[in-house]
This record gives structure tokens, C-alpha cells and sequence, in this order.
């Protein structure tokens, strides 16, 4: 389907202005696109020990809280470097899957916050974690040994943003699913606007007063359980649009805006005449043609059509 955009060129002696008309302009259609993305980075930066193991290289990562009431939290990392800085996200899901709980564990509601910080997942492994090594996170450090957390295990409103992207409920191992909300498109629509602002989400039990809703998520590192995102969004397509048009010594100038070249010059003499070509096709964006003193109208359109 082609995009076009017209003006017409009047001849007047007096006149040094073009009337642009938009005859014509083909809606612009977006590539539309569902793409799942796996986690690039986790970690469970748990309560126990100090606070100082890091626990990145496991199959296996905490989040909730024990039944000692030491608190885990689990942070995850996705990289969304190939989708273009204008899209459009529709929908955002986030899966993580449990893969063990204790027998008695209730229904938990977890949440989501965007972090707000930097950190580093480390490459520890075991239940407990393994000391940190130089930068890695960990509950009592954003980055081992000096760069410490608003607080331990990190801040509301300093580290993570105060207010949860997303809720969902578990009561048995399997997938937790956190459905699109308004919250959660707008941290992946603000990553991929600004990809140096990604740093992730932090997975947490809502309430982290109750004991034993720790559960053990699959981690990257495990066999097909890590953490999953998918994303549904749309590339819109650029309005073919004339600007900047000039007419000057018998020669009408214009310009018009980069869509999907090649571009065809045209031109009619009457509003409801064939359109003729002015020229071959051409990759650039500007173009200036001849007049003969009498009146005409000259489009641009896409030489080839857009493949949807």
C-alpha cells in the first residue's frame, strides 16, 4: 500500500507561497511483532548470612519470606536492546516459574517493582549463596564489599520504585504469571526509549510479614523454568509528508519526510487528471522540477508498496 502526499503550485505572478493540499494520504500501518525474551541476568539476594552471599549462578533462586521470617528477594534482568526505540508496547507478561516450596506454604501474592539502581548478578550457587565477589549483589550490598543499598536488601522509592508494576497469586509450584497491567508497559516502554535506565524488576512477597511464602524459582540457569518475558508491540510507519516546498524562477523545491524509499515524483495538471511520473524513482528526500507558468499538482509516493 502506498503513501502519498500532494501539493499544488499556483502560477500567479503575485504569489511566492504553494497551497499545500492533502489530496490524499494513505494511513500509515505499523509492523506489529510478539517477541519473548529470556532473562539475562538473576539473583536472589537473601537476608541470612550476613546478607553477604550471592546467590547469581544457581538453578535454583528465593523469593519471600522464610519461616525464621528472614526475608529473599529475587531480581531479574532483560535485555530488550533489539526492539526499536519507537515502538509501541500493547501488552507485557512476565513469567516465573516455582519449582519448590515448604509444604505448608500459603497463597502468596507476589509483586513486582522496577528497580531503580544498577546491580550485578554475580555467579554464587547453593541454597545459602556463596560470598560475594568484587560488585556482585547481595542483600546487605548493591555491589560487594563498599557500594551499599538504600537500606539492606534494598530501598522502596530509592532502589525500587515503591509502587508494584504488577501482582500475582501462588499457591502451589508452577508458573506465576504477571499479566499486563498499565504499570508494567510503562517500565518496558520507558527501557526501550531508554535502555540505560533498564535496570530490571525486583520480585518480592507483598507481604513480607507473613512466614514461610518463600518459594524457589528456576533461575536462567536452569533447564527451561528461567524467567520469561513477552512483549507485544508495534513499529509505526512514518507519515509520508511534503515540507519546505519553494517556488522560485520558474522551479518548484520540495521535501518531504523519510518513509520506505525509493520515492516517485508525480504530477497532474487538473485535480482529477492521471498522475504522470517526474522522473525515475529516487532514495533521497528532495527534489525540484520545472514549471511552465500554468498550473499543476505533484505528489510523492512510495515506489514500492509497504509489505505488511
Amino acid at each position: 500500500m502506498n503513501s502519498s502526499h500532494s501539493l499544488s503550485a499556483c502560477s500567479a505572478p503575485w504569489a511566492s507561497l504553494l497551497l499545500l493540499a492533502a489530496l490524499w494520504i494513505t494511513p500509515a500501518l505499523g509492523t506489529a511483532a510478539t517477541i519473548p525474551f529470556s532473562a539475562d541476568a538473576d539473583a536472589s539476594i537473601m537476608e541470612n548470612n550476613k546478607g553477604e552471599s550471592n546467590t547469581g549462578g544457581d538453578t535454583q533462586l528465593a523469593a519471600g519470606t522464610l519461616a525464621n521470617g528472614e526475608r529473599t528477594r529475587l531480581l531479574l534482568h532483560f535485555d530488550l536492546s533489539s526492539v526499536p526505540a519507537n515502538a509501541i508496547v500493547h501488552s507485557v507478561t512476565l513469567t516465573t516459574t516455582a519449582v519448590k516450596q515448604n509444604f505448608s506454604a500459603p497463597t502468596t501474592v507476589f509483586a513486582i517493582h522496577r528497580m531503580l539502581v544498577s546491580w550485578k548478578e554475580g555467579s554464587g550457587v547453593g541454597l545459602v549463596g556463596q560470598p560475594a565477589s568484587a560488585g556482585d549483589v547481595t542483600w546487605k550490598w548493591r555491589a560487594a564489599p563498599s557500594t551499599d543499598w538504600g537500606s539492606p536488601g534494598g530501598k522502596a522509592g530509592t532502589d525500587f520504585a515503591a509502587a508494584a508494576s504488577s501482582l500475582s497469586e501462588i499457591s502451589e509450584v508452577g508458573p506465576l504469571n504477571f499479566e499486563s497491567s498499565s504499570p508494567l508497559i510503562s517500565d518496558v516502554q520507558h527501557w526501550i526509549a531508554d535502555p540505560s535506565s533498564n535496570f530490571g524488576w525486583m520480585l518480592k512477597a507483598a507481604s513480607e510479614a507473613a512466614r514461610t511464602t518463600a518459594r524457589r524459582f528456576g533461575s536462567l540457569e536452569s533447564d527451561g523454568n528461567g524467567p520469561s518475558l513477552v512483549i507485544d508491540y508495534e513499529v509505526p510507519t512514518p507519515e509520508l509528508k511534503v515540507t519546505s516546498p519553494l517556488l522560485s524562477q520558474g522551479k518548484l523545491s520540495f521535501h518531504w519526510t523519510a518513509t520506505n524509499p525509493p520515492y516517485q515524483v508525480q504530477t497532474r495538471s487538473t485535480i482529477t487528471g492521471d498522475w504522470v511520473n517526474v522522473g525515475a524513482p529516487q532514495s533521497g528526500t528532495e527534489t525540484s522540477v520545472p514549471t511552465d507558468g500554468a498550473q499543476a499538482y505533484y505528489r510523492v509516493i512510495e515506489a514500492q508498496p509497504n509489505v505488511q
